[in-house]
């Protein structure tokens, strides 16, 4: 049964951000497990960081945080941000 996954990932280095905060960006991905969406957002991060910085290395070479959010006050919270299947790429609101 196909679910949705709040998957939050960090892009940004530490010493750029004016605090630490290792979620840069977040989206929800329909999959049939944890898992699976990890795996996707994983591909979901590279694509956006390579997207947007030419000049950086490769997002998963990085070592930046990600996770599934299961924290149910963060998952209201962001109720509203992009969702994609696996496979897709969300519509980024910058885009």
């Amino acid at each position: 049964m196909l679910q949705r996954y709040l998957y939050r990932f960090g892009y940004q280095p530490a010493h750029l951000l004016a605090f630490d905060d290792e979620d840069s960006q977040c989206v929800w991905i329909v999959a049939e497990n944890e898992s699976d969406a990890l795996e996707w957002g994983r591909e979901i991060s590279e694509h956006f960081v390579a997207d947007r910085w030419t000049d950086n290395p490769s997002w998963m070479a990085s070592d930046y945080a990600h996770w599934i959010e299961t924290n149910e006050e963060t998952l209201q919270a962001d109720a509203n941000s992009p969702c994609c299947n696996i496979g897709e790429f969300p519509v980024w609101a910058d885009a």
